[in-house]
């Protein structure tokens, strides 16, 4: 401990035993005996406290770095093992050792998922005219079609797949998805949709390119949840906002590799 620390410690426990001094003196100067006990680390109470203290640290750490998904590793903190010495803390903390090598583990598997907004596509013409020469354009799900052949990510299109069910005569709620679709200002549920990525992300352990969602924050919300609750550790989300982003973000995914990119997590949100 620094002697800074020590000292706004030291300053700490005084003050509250001179708010403890009018009422309970007793209690102040307790409180007070027990820090300083504490702080010498020699009873057993005092060293395991110390043990304790330490595995907090490990454990507050460990927990950070599932909720950053693998975007925060604090490496630093396992310094702190070589404080627990105890038996029962040794057996503990191989638990806590465990738990985290299995959750990096699971990092490295996860599947990169470039989720594409705010550029508008045509989903089911390669081609379109070109007004100004009448030679055929490319529209964005051809752009996002090529890339996935030259770079070998798989394409899932959500408008596609909700095409594709609205026809399966197996699919419960294909009639409904034939409606929801034929009308123009009403959207599949959000959790369907969700539902039915997920069952098509889940196909493949492969790089994707997913189109048309979300196209809402609150879809966005939903889909966090989902990926957190059963897709946990599988999807490395990246978020793309225009054509040249799209390219940098696929371009940067294929030269890191998969395991070891380090977007994973990040949400890079554009309108």
């Amino acid at each position: 401990m620094s002697a800074r620390k020590h000292k706004l410690e030291h300053y700490g426990i005084r003050y509250i035993e001179t708010l403890l001094e009018p009422f309970n003196p007793i209690l102040g100067a307790k409180i007070r005996a027990a820090w300083e006990e504490y702080e010498a680390g020699v009873t057993p109470e005092a060293r395991w406290v110390r043990e304790a203290d330490k595995a907090d640290c490990l454990i507050k750490a460990y927990d950070y770095e599932l909720q950053t998904h693998g975007e925060k590793g604090l490496e630093e903190f396992q310094s702190l093992t070589s404080k627990i010495t105890s038996q029962e803390g040794k057996a503990w903390l191989r638990l806590l050792q465990e738990e985290r090598k299995a959750h990096f583990s699971r990092l490295e598997q996860r599947v990169p998922l470039i989720f594409v907004i705010g550029i508008s596509c045509l989903p089911y013409f390669d081609f379109v005219s070109d007004s100004s020469s009448g030679a055929p354009g490319v529209c964005k799900k051809t752009q996002c079609a090529l890339l996935s052949k030259g770079f070998g990510f798989r394409l899932i299109s959500l408008d596609q797949v909700l095409h594709e069910k609205s026809h399966d005569p197996t699919y419960p709620h294909a009639q409904y998805v034939k409606d929801c679709l034929a009308e123009q200002d009403v959207d599949v549920a959000t959790e369907l949709a969700i539902n039915l990525l997920g069952r098509k992300i889940n196909e493949s352990n492969t790089w994707s390119l997913v189109l048309g969602f979300p196209e809402r924050k609150e879809q966005l919300v939903e889909f966090e949840k989902k990926v957190s609750t059963t897709h946990e550790n599988k999807a490395m989300l990246t978020f793309v906002g225009s054509k040249d982003e799209l390219h940098n973000t696929v371009e940067e995914l294929s030269r890191a590799n998969a395991p070891a990119c380090r977007k994973a997590g990040t949400f890079r949100w554009s309108w």
